[in-house]
């Protein structure tokens, strides 16, 4: 979305008007919102806005999450965000200049992940309206979110239509491999529930945050925030990430505190990263279905290349 079609809609050209705000630069942000940054003066802020009417619900429980995590010790982890703008559907948040993942070296990012991740599964739970829950059956309900997606493929090809024609030998890789994903539901199923609940931030990868110039990392996005398994998170991450082996130890040593710790929760995840890789393999496709070739950017079209070899 370009400035120009963001600042076409009557309310949000208004608003800039209305507060003597300009517009500098305009940011796709996932598949249901848009940024602008906009400046006054030498003070720029973010404001994040939803693309259709029906995503608000979706934006209203961001921003609540937003809200919340501001108050606690994971503040200095995610954007400020302001009031809640309700005539033009969205909100302003901090303006942060940042780096990607791959520009900052993993040794000095490793240690600052993990405890940013930590810092946000020992927040308190918040009492905000309509956060997804997974409580009480944590383990069940996560592993049947993730078999749903699995069992997409198993459809024929008349659920299959819209998806192009030059990704059909991918579809049938991933079908392959359904039964083999598969296998890893029962022991997650029954040990994941052993790792307390705690609110996640439900969509986490290399998009979601980002460093800043002095090196410290801010998740974004957090509509799909919720109360679940922590190991859910960091298998999310760990499927995104293009880490050694040694570095992904590192890492879990670090989240879990000792190595006792990390050796307890291993055999559960190293089932549910498995199940995370395929879901997400499963999700591209659906997304190519859904919306051709459209359904994933340059960037996500080389990811899916990336981790389909990887099945």
């Amino acid at each position: 979305m370009s400035i120009e079609g963001i600042i076409s809609r009557k309310e949000v050209s208004s608003f800039l008007e209305r507060n003597n705000w300009h517009p500098v630069q305009a940011i796709e942000f996932g598949k249901h919102s848009d940024v602008l940054i906009i400046e006054k003066g030498n003070t720029r802020y973010a404001l994040k806005l939803v693309r259709d009417e029906e995503d608000i619900d979706s934006s209203k429980k961001e921003y609540r999450v937003l809200k919340y995590l501001n108050s606690t010790p994971l503040k200095p982890y995610v954007p400020e965000v302001g009031e809640w703008l309700g005539d033009i559907g969205g909100f302003m948040m901090e303006y942060l200049e940042f780096t990607t993942p791959g520009e900052t070296k993993t040794e000095r990012m490793i240690p600052k992940i993990a405890r940013a991740l930590r810092l946000l599964h020992e927040v308190e739970y918040p009492e905000i309206e309509d956060i997804p829950d997974d409580r009480p059956d944590v383990s069940g309900t996560v592993c049947n979110r993730l078999i749903e997606m699995f069992d997409l493929v198993l459809n024929g090809d008349d659920y299959w239509i819209i998806i192009p024609e030059r990704y059909r030998p991918q579809l049938d890789i991933v079908r392959k491999y359904h039964q083999v994903y598969s296998a890893y539901v029962p022991e997650v199923r029954s040990s994941l529930g052993q790792f307390p609940a705690v609110l996640t931030h439900g969509d986490l990868h290399g998009g979601n945050f980002m460093f800043t110039p002095d090196g410290k990392p801010v998740f974004t996005d957090w509509e799909g925030a919720r109360i679940s398994s922590p190991l859910t998170d960091i298998a999310s991450f760990l499927t995104y990430v293009r880490w050694s082996e040694n570095d992904v130890n590192r890492f879990l040593e670090l989240y879990f505190g000792s190595l006792t710790a990390m050796e307890t929760a291993l055999p559960c995840l190293h089932g549910l990263r498995k199940m995370y890789l395929y879901y997400v393999c499963v999700a591209c496709l659906r997304w190519l279905n859904i919306e051709g070739e459209d359904g994933l950017d340059p960037v996500g079209r080389a990811f899916f290349n990336r981790i389909i070899t990887t099945l």
